[in-house]
């Protein structure tokens, strides 16, 4: 059933944080606030697969500071602290991907390379190939 989007919060809310269709709401509302736009979601696919990328964590960190750009302290996750190693820091690299909910992305230290990051797109299909993780 096709949805009025009116604000540029409500896409995520009727169709999920994170998903492709709640950002190009939220994209589209804050181009243009005026207009008349409806939205329609469509089914997931019962087959296939979700996209995924790596992050991979090398060394030992030489001093104390963010995790990176997306550390934030109310999120939960916690800087990095002088000596860690790149299995601590993949641990809090994933808490800080998945403490943001509005991204396309989850995040899991893979089991058997500890240093690396899985991400995995919250959807099936092939457009999850084109999420830039840089």
């Amino acid at each position: 059933m096709p949805v009025r989007i009116t604000r540029t919060d409500q896409g995520a809310a009727a169709f999920g944080r994170g998903s492709m269709l709640a950002a190009q709401c939220q994209a589209l509302r804050q181009a243009n606030s005026y207009g008349e736009v409806w939205a329609l979601a469509v089914d997931e696919p019962a087959t296939g697969a979700a996209a995924t990328g790596r992050i991979q964590l090398a060394g030992t960190a030489a001093e104390a500071g963010p995790t990176g750009p997306a550390d934030d302290r109310s999120s939960g996750a916690r800087g990095r602290g002088g000596g860690d190693t790149a299995q601590v820091l993949a641990t809090r690299v994933a808490a800080a991907i998945n403490a943001m909910a509005e991204l396309p992305v989850t995040a899991a230290v893979d089991g058997a390379q500890t240093s690396e990051v899985v991400l995995t797109a919250r959807w099936k299909g092939l457009t999850g190939n084109d999420i830039d993780c840089a």
